[in-house]
């Protein structure tokens, strides 16, 4: 706000919303999971969802 010179280089979202760290964190277990057992990878996703 004092030097005019500095500019953000990236724009800021005007949606207000971001993705939480336990979303983040659910939806990266569920790769996770999904990969060792493919075979229930849907209840997994529907979990972490």
């Amino acid at each position: 706000m004092v030097e005019e010179r500095i500019r953000p280089v990236a724009r800021f979202s005007t949606s207000g919303s971001y993705p939480s760290g336990h979303a983040a964190f659910a939806h990266l277990t569920a790769i996770v999971l999904a990969d060792i057992v493919p075979e229930r990878r849907e209840a997994i996703f529907a979990r972490a969802a």
